[in-house]
């Protein structure tokens, strides 16, 4: 009943903000070592590391070249990203000047700005 009956909601979304932040450089990280590990195990097979090391009593077929996946582009992701960093910051500011001014005033500045346009 609180948030039905609540003039401003009382969210916190800083913690959002910094999680989707932490996903970012998370999915960044996993692609370029995913890049990294395919590059090596390549790097590998052609230098025969493979076949040296194959045991002539259990011979073993060397694994087949992978192709490196194209690197992708992040930049959508990021400007996602720090959008709702910045829009958590914004709405931080924005309860906080409510709370401090009990409400009232601040919601009437906000009614009054949107009737103006």
């Amino acid at each position: 009943m609180r948030l039905a009956d609540a003039d401003l909601l009382p969210f916190e979304f800083g913690n959002f903000a910094d999680t989707v932040q932490t996903y970012v450089k998370e999915l960044k990280a996993l692609a370029e070592k995913a890049h990294d590990e395919i590059r090596e195990r390549n790097r590998e097979i052609e230098e025969g590391v493979f076949k040296a090391s194959d045991d002539p009593r259990q011979p073993l077929v060397a694994p087949k070249l992978e192709t490196v996946p194209p690197h992708l582009n992040f930049a959508p992701i990021e400007n996602a990203a720090e959008e709702v960093t910045r829009s958590a910051a914004e709405y931080h500011k924005a309860f906080e000047e409510a709370n401090a001014n009990a409400g009232r005033d601040w919601l009437l500045r906000r009614w009054q700005r949107s009737t103006a346009c």
